[in-house]
């Protein structure tokens, strides 16, 4: 399990640099944007719900970018805590997909004792660590950070139903806003195959570079009809219930965002393989420069996947609000107008991972 030091290094200055980003700020902000585009069509949803989504949505898009932005500044625990919130990767876990999600880590303990148990039984995929917090650090807990965030949305949808004036209305429907921008940032980050795999940059399979070539780079340089392509991907193909939880039984949030992880992980494949033949020039070692072709002329061949885990992604992220707007009570949300744009809320702390050794 030892490794040299200077591999281990070279992967540290990997994680920090290229696993905590998904997507870029485009892309967090155009799932966040088709989300709130396909909640005005659920049948499920009141006008109140929907109407007060849309007015927000652009707010939505900021608070999608905060993880990202505002929680990354300096290098205090705040920002130390944030960096594994992002991911999961997979293969540090003693999981199958055919064990079904029941078997899937449900607690910070559960994530722990998982991940050591792979390091037992597969020691090239061990999530190395001298403690908890380091192996957690390695592995990532991306679906308990969705399940939370869900969870907050939820008890702010509970709190303004029974409060007694506007007022109080109107700070828990500011809470429950915030609280539904920021969960779209790590639902992104789940739509993304490279934030569910320690091969999150390329690095094991000789394309070092790949994760901010294809999430920023290759997306950037679409037109502004991508944010129509994705809603009309997810419009018509409805890949929250034909893709991420098809023959799965769903029981909760953290059932989402584990089945949106599995998804997510079977496609790195596709991925990887559509860099090695579209893009990639010369294989690159872990801190060599990549070679590949400018992103613009490459864009058309990722197209139809990059369609495909934006959509995926904001279809389960409107799940998610409205499966907590549900279990709320389907709280009214009419006539709370507001011009509340909270541009840097406060970080949200990690409680999941409370008392884990």
């Amino acid at each position: 399990m030892k490794r040299n030091l200077n591999q281990i290094l070279i992967l540290a200055l990997l994680f920090q640099s290229s696993q905590v980003w998904a997507w870029g700020q485009r892309g967090h902000e155009l799932v966040t944007l088709v989300a709130s585009r396909l909640l005005q069509e659920d049948p499920r949803v009141d006008q109140s719900f929907a109407a007060a989504c849309l007015d927000k949505e652009h707010l939505l898009a900021h608070l999608a970018n905060t993880p990202d932005t505002v929680w990354r500044r300096g290098n205090g625990p705040n920002v130390q805590a944030n960096r594994p919130t992002h991911f999961v990767d997979m293969e540090y876990l003693d999981v199958t997909e055919k064990r079904g999600l029941k078997k899937l880590p449900q607690t910070g303990k559960d994530l722990i004792s998982s991940i050591r148990q792979q390091c037992k039984l597969n020691p090239k995929n061990c999530a190395e660590g001298s403690n908890a917090a380091e192996q957690l650090s390695r592995a990532g807990h991306a679906p308990l950070r969705i399940a939370q965030l869900t969870t907050i949305i939820e008890q702010s949808f509970r709190k303004l139903k029974i409060a007694k004036n506007k007022s109080e209305k109107l700070d828990h429907f500011h809470e429950a806003i915030v609280a539904m921008g920021l969960l779209s940032h790590f639902v992104g980050d789940l739509g993304n195959p490279l934030h569910t795999s320690s091969n999150y940059n390329g690095q094991l399979t000789g394309q070092s570079g790949i994760h901010s070539y294809f999430e920023t780079f290759v997306v950037n340089e679409y037109p502004l009809d991508l944010s129509h392509r994705v809603f009309l991907h997810a419009q018509k193909q409805k890949p929250y219930k034909t893709r991420v939880t098809a023959k799965k039984r769903v029981n909760s949030y953290l059932d989402s965002a584990w089945a949106l992880a599995w998804d997510s992980h079977k496609q790195l494949n596709k991925l990887l393989a559509l860099d090695k033949k579209h893009s990639l020039v010369k294989e690159a070692k872990a801190m060599e420069k990549p070679q590949r072709k400018a992103a613009k002329s490459v864009g058309p061949a990722y197209k139809t996947f990059t369609v495909a885990q934006l959509a995926t992604a904001a279809d389960t992220l409107k799940e998610l609000w409205v499966q907590a707007w549900l279990k709320a009570g389907k709280p009214s949300l009419a006539g709370l107008k507001s011009y509340h744009f909270p541009t840097e809320p406060d970080f949200v702390p990690v409680r999941y991972l409370e008392g884990v050794k």
